[in-house]
């Protein structure tokens, strides 16, 4: 039957999962990403994960390019959004190398982290082999993707953002 030729006696069964359609995407979705059922990941893994969030930060926050080996894989995808000094959003990438260069130089003379400065992290999920966590530190906040290697939990990937302002 095409929805041209229907007519309203063709058209009240219908009704009823009209209705049930309309109130199941009416229902609340979980804010964070649901684990498989049943699975609870070993206490051991999301300690090593939120460590290495806060390596992450530390290494920053310390001048400490050390830290960022510790904590990030060598093959890095960071890309983030700062607003510059005309009041613009600007994207920009960074590798590996240069996340060690911005821990060994951007608080290397002490001053530039502000007093009360936020350290915090959130672990979001942690599997077998994947997890990720979000971050909230002074430049902003990062989410963090980071797998299991043979060498513990390294972060892979990072996605930021300058700290939130309204727009106009």
């Amino acid at each position: 039957m095409r929805l041209e030729t229907m007519t309203p006696r063709d058209v009240r069964p219908l009704a009823p999962t009209a209705l049930l359609v309309c109130a199941l995407a009416a229902l609340p979705v979980p804010a964070v990403a649901q684990s498989p059922a049943g699975y609870k990941a070993p206490a051991a893994d999301v300690e090593a994960v939120r460590q290495a969030a806060f390596d992450y930060i530390d290494a920053i926050y310390k001048a400490d390019p050390a830290l960022v080996r510790k904590s990030v894989h060598p093959s890095l995808a960071k890309r983030g959004w700062y607003v510059d000094r005309q009041n613009e959003w600007r994207e920009t990438p960074m590798t590996f190398d240069q996340l060690i260069e911005t821990a060994r130089t951007w608080n290397a003379n002490g001053q530039t982290l502000r007093e009360g400065a936020p350290r915090a992290v959130e672990v979001h999920e942690v599997l077998n082999r994947i997890a990720s966590a979000r971050i909230t530190a002074q430049w902003g906040v990062d989410y963090l993707q980071l797998a299991k290697f043979d060498d513990g939990w390294k972060i892979v990937n990072i996605v930021w953002q300058s700290p939130p302002r309204s727009e106009r």
